[in-house]
């Protein structure tokens, strides 16, 4: 990283001696830079003894101050270079850095307006819906022809470490159901409403955790179907612990995402598509009612693999690889209880 950063700021060098600057006014120029986020962003204890007198109109000053620094140093950077060369070869080193220089220029913004602090929490802001993996091998979806039950099987096995979908049934899971969320709320009311407030509705939008758990299942109407998203840890631990923890689990499984998905659907709800997850092995749990969830090849996958699909129950739970399937939520027939899934996945 030093190395790179060293050849940006020789090249920045070499172009300011192409425009006829001399060294000590290229110094000049890079320490004033220093100096002014220095003294609007590196005293993190002074920002928040004095956030609260920020006025709106400084704040839109500094963010369009540093969007115009940012722009001219790519200008910079790229001056008689063709930019997609640039990008190709740099942009993917710098995401990192980058994305963590940004959460601490945001600070004060985000000090001033605590709203902003869903967004600050958040690993994507905006999805690229045309993202594709170039070149993807699909040969483990190539020959699946249906989600297998491995609820008397050895899950760790090497056999089933392709990503291939499957269910288990685990006595570690617990029944979820309206009243076992409504009771959860309000356990841990105060947590909840501060940091995780909303959940979305296809019928009504946005919705406080408050007016949708408080009055579990009155709330809920005819073909409607509920997300409640939560990324930050307290509210996922607690909600987590409420589920349970299956005992078994893929051995090719990492490190466990932050960001879970409560999903709450009408026995009638019509059929949606699961959110999309951070990490690519995703577990659905079902906490109470049944739904049937069906899995589709990717868009790389789509030549040489078909669709599969799967009902769970209470106390399943499904793995599936988010790189060769896409899944989606449908209702079972003749089915009236109010179905209750858990959503996370691991890297």
């Amino acid at each position: 990283m030093l190395r790179k950063y060293f050849q940006e700021v020789t090249k920045l060098r070499n172009l300011g001696k192409d425009w006829n600057l001399s060294d000590e006014e290229i110094d000049q120029i890079i320490d004033d830079s220093f100096r002014f986020l220095e003294t609007e962003f590196g005293l993190e204890d002074n920002i928040a003894n004095h956030s609260g007198k920020l006025s709106g109109r400084k704040i839109w000053t500094v963010s369009l101050f540093v969007c115009a620094v940012a722009i001219l140093c790519c200008g910079l950077v790229t001056y008689r270079r063709p930019a997609t060369s640039y990008l190709e070869r740099n942009v993917h080193q710098l995401v990192y850095p980058g994305m963590k220089l940004l959460r601490k220029i945001m600070l004060p913004v985000v000090k001033t307006f605590p709203s902003l602090t869903e967004w600050y929490d958040e690993a994507c802001l905006i999805s690229n819906p045309y993202f594709q993996v170039p070149d993807l091998d699909c040969w483990p979806c190539e020959n699946v022809r249906s989600v297998l039950n491995l609820t008397t099987s050895d899950v760790t096995n090497e056999k089933y470490h392709s990503g291939i979908p499957f269910i288990v049934k685990d006595p570690g899971l617990n029944k979820v159901g309206p009243k076992e969320l409504r009771r959860l709320y309000r356990e841990n009311k105060e947590m909840f409403d501060r940091d995780a407030p909303r959940a979305e509705s296809h019928l009504h939008g946005v919705v406080t955790s408050e007016q949708l758990f408080s009055q579990l299942p009155s709330t809920m109407k005819k073909d409607m179907h509920v997300t409640w998203k939560l990324n930050r840890l307290e509210p996922t631990r607690a909600v987590r612990t409420a589920f349970g923890m299956p005992h078994k689990l893929p051995s090719y499984i990492a490190s466990a995402t932050p960001e879970k998905f409560v999903i709450i659907d009408d026995s009638t709800a019509a059929t949606h598509q699961l959110p999309v997850t951070e990490g690519s092995t995703v577990f659905v749990i079902q906490g109470s009612g049944s739904r049937l969830y069906i899995l589709d090849p990717s868009p790389e996958c789509r030549a040489s693999c078909q669709r599969i699909s799967v009902v769970l129950h209470s106390h399943h739970i499904l793995w599936y690889n988010w790189w060769y399937w896409r899944s989606s939520s449908a209702p079972v027939e003749h089915k009236d209880e109010l179905s209750v899934s858990f959503i996370g996945s691991y890297f």
